[in-house]
């Protein structure tokens, strides 16, 4: 994604779903605008269960990420983890 050409910034990266949901939920309540990004992270052959798939741990086969606008930026995060940074 090419959001940064935009005026977007990454807010967090995470493969927690739980932790994803509740950044979604907080700028949701505060009215921040946001992006979201999935992407699937396994090896493909394990799909086709062949033996290369083996070893990969499926909870952690989605990377979240969320982007707000480089002027939200540090609200949302304030909101977030309650820190500037």
């Amino acid at each position: 994604m090419c959001l940064f050409l935009f005026g977007w910034r990454e807010l967090t990266i995470t493969n927690d779903l739980s932790v994803h949901m509740h950044t979604a939920d907080k700028l949701t309540e505060a009215g921040i605008p946001f992006r979201e990004s999935v992407q699937n992270t396994c090896h493909r052959s394990r799909h086709r269960g062949t033996i290369s798939g083996l070893g990969q741990n499926p909870q952690y086969a989605q990377l979240y990420q969320v982007f707000v606008k480089k002027r939200d930026l540090e609200e949302a995060q304030f909101l977030c983890t309650g820190r500037k940074q």
